[in-house]
This record gives structure tokens, sequence and C-alpha cells, in this order.
């Protein structure tokens, strides 16, 4: 994902929904410590943090930013 601004280029795609669910998972505090460091994958957190519509999704399933242990 190095140098792209969505999982497959230029463009939002379904890939980018699914990435911030793995993402989302990959930052509880028993799983946090076996992640490698992944900076582009943190980015592309960052980014989708900023659409509406992500919020919009993860509210109608529980997850706020209080909820999630790094938003």
């Amino acid at each position: 994902m190095t140098g792209r601004i969505w999982a497959l280029g230029d463009g939002y795609s379904v890939v980018d929904a699914y990435l911030i669910v793995f993402w989302i998972w990959s930052q509880r505090e028993d799983i946090r410590p076996h992640v490698a460091d992944m900076p582009a994958w943190n980015a592309h957190a960052e980014r989708m943090f900023l659409r509406e519509a992500t919020w919009t999704c993860l509210r109608r399933e529980g997850v706020t930013p209080d909820n999630i242990s790094n938003p």
C-alpha cells in the first residue's frame, strides 16, 4: 500500500472497507504486540476514519471511537 491513497490505487473500493475492519481487529491489546509496524496501513486507517461513511457503518455495528483501541 505504500505510495497509494487507497488499497487498489487512487480510487476507493470495497477492499478499503475490508482493510479497516482488519485494522480495527489488529488493534486489540492482546493482538497488537504481534502485529508488525505497518505505517502505510496505519495511514490508510487514518484516511478511512476521515470518511463519514466509515463512521456511519461502524456505528451501525456498535463501533465507536471509544471502543477502538487506537482510533
